[in-house]
């Protein structure tokens, strides 16, 4: 099912649509209130009308969320922003005050910095008041205890859906390519919960052998997206991303589920604390450098850095995570490129090199 039919589909059971702009958010509480959260990563099309708004030195993921929205293809109820970069927090004011005022635009302000017991209260009630604002915009009553609760249970069971990929591709049992195993992990960002638990499990109970030598060189990928060009040339190149730590992939994945209390605003907190350490969210250097040094710790040979260009929470901590993994002798490649380069010749050739130079 494509981003079209998933809305289409809500839509058809009197459901709305809520664009979600990048970011950790929670997912459930959207879900909760009637909304089905489709995210906005890396659309196609034009980006002239962005460029009406935005400065040409601002993230393509950014410039394209925003031309996406201009062109009339985004067709939502509301849309959700949440802040995790100055850019994201501009094109919130843009979005509300100069585009779109007829427009419900919401700012979601998660905490900062390592997670604390205070910070999970803070956050618990950032939620809340999310949701609050959702049942405003849908002109319906906040949801209550049942309703939350079993959003909640369906969100836990997208997250087992999702560490069951990651836990079977991490062993090399996976007879997907890293396209494919990305295109699954992708459909997270607009599929319902449960559909997207249910279509995980048809994935990998259809998983037969391997689709990569077992001498196959292996790598960690950290960066943004999973950009096709690149996931492509690493197909090419016979070479298996074992483990990821990707802001819209594998750094909103838990590697453990946490104990969840009984209070719902506090479960869903608790779960968007409990994934892995991000820049979105100013996790210290020192958790992303041990949560990178895990994941390199699975048998990979090397880590590549993609960065998006002008992503500026991802390139201040690239000089101290390179320093760090060179103390523990893991070579490492930083590359950098929009989102739809139009050559990536000289990207796969540093790669090309870098692979043969660990393999």
């Amino acid at each position: 099912m494509n981003r079209k039919e998933s809305m289409e589909k809500h839509r058809s059971q009197g459901g709305k649509v809520l664009a979600v702009f990048p970011g950790r958010y929670p997912r459930a509480a959207c879900e909760a209130a009637g909304f089905l959260p489709v995210e906005v990563w890396d659309p196609p099309g034009d980006l002239s009308d962005a460029g009406a708004h935005l400065p040409a030195f601002v993230c393509s993921v950014a410039q394209r969320g925003l031309g996406y929205f201009l062109d009339g293809k985004l067709q939502v109820d509301a849309l959700l922003f949440p802040h995790i970069c100055d850019t994201l927090q501009n094109m919130f004011s843009i979005v509300r005050d100069c585009v779109a005022a007829e427009k419900s635009t919401l700012m979601f302000y998660p905490p900062r910095g390592d997670s604390s017991p205070a910070m999970e209260q803070y956050l618990a009630g950032k939620v809340e008041a999310l949701s609050e604002q959702l049942a405003q915009v849908a002109g319906c009553d906040k949801p209550d205890g049942d309703a939350l609760r079993t959003a909640l249970d369906e969100q836990v069971k997208a997250q087992q859906a999702l560490g069951h990929l990651y836990l079977r591709r991490k062993a090399g049992a996976l007879g997907s390519s890293n396209r494919e195993f990305y295109d699954m992990v992708r459909l997270a960002e607009y599929l319902p919960a449960l559909d997207f638990a249910a279509a995980a499990n048809d994935f990998l109970q259809n998983q037969t052998g391997a689709a990569f030598r077992p001498d196959a060189p292996k790598i960690v990928l950290s960066g943004v997206l999973p950009q096709r060009e690149l996931i492509d040339a690493l197909d090419n190149a016979g070479c298996l991303v074992v483990e990821d730590d990707l802001l819209s992939a594998g750094r909103r994945v838990l590697r453990k589920l946490p104990e969840l209390p009984e209070d719902p605003w506090l479960a869903m907190a608790r779960l968007l604390l409990a994934l892995p350490p991000c820049t979105t969210v100013g996790a210290s250097l020192d958790a992303r450098g041990e949560f990178l040094e895990s994941l390199a710790s699975s048998g990979a040979q090397g880590v590549v850095f993609h960065t998006v260009k002008f992503c500026e929470p991802e390139l201040f901590d690239h000089p101290v995570l390179l320093k760090r993994l060179a103390k523990i002798g893991m070579p490492t490649l930083v590359l950098e490129s929009e989102l739809y380069p139009s050559s990536d010749g000289p990207m796969v050739t540093r790669l090309e090199a870098f692979l043969e130079m660990v393999s």
